[in-house]
């Protein structure tokens, strides 16, 4: 597993060519897509995230409650702080998008393509943290098979 500065490492070089390429060639793609679709993006990943996790803890419970005893305390925690961290996310992403476009005050060139690479790498978290509940999901699964070999 990745520690959290190899994944923050990551996330800027991903973010980078991103807005060098937003602030060399005058385009407005991400800015305009960060804008108006990340949120709704985000948001949508976030329910069903929840509804997912909410099923997997669901039958997680059941399955232990079978067996008499605590069989998925970790994986039940990282869902639990998946599921936190996107929240999180969620809230910053909204906060950011706030302050790039408050008119009162008057940002340099410079000051919004930091704000946009700070978007980027929020989205680009995000998009992780799916990575990660993936990774959970299918770790659970081999487990399973080897529960079921007990």
């Amino acid at each position: 597993m990745i520690n959290k500065f190899g994944i923050l490492f990551l996330l800027i070089l991903f973010t980078a060519p991103f807005v060098a390429i937003d602030y060399f060639w005058s385009s407005r793609f991400i800015e305009e897509f960060m804008r108006e679709q990340s949120l709704q993006i985000m948001g949508t990943i976030l329910a069903l995230n929840i509804a997912t996790a909410s099923f997997l803890v669901g039958h997680l419970i059941d399955i232990e409650m079978k067996e008499g005893k605590v069989i998925f305390e970790t994986t039940m925690r990282e869902i639990k702080h998946n599921i936190y961290f996107m929240f999180v996310l969620f809230v910053l992403q909204m906060g950011v998008l706030s302050i790039g476009d408050v008119e009162f005050i008057e940002f340099d060139n410079n000051w919004k393509h930091w704000i946009l690479g700070l978007n980027v790498i929020l989205f680009l978290a995000y998009i992780f943290c799916l990575y990660e509940m993936t990774a959970a999901i299918f770790s659970l699964r081999k487990r399973m098979k080897v529960l079921k070999n007990i």
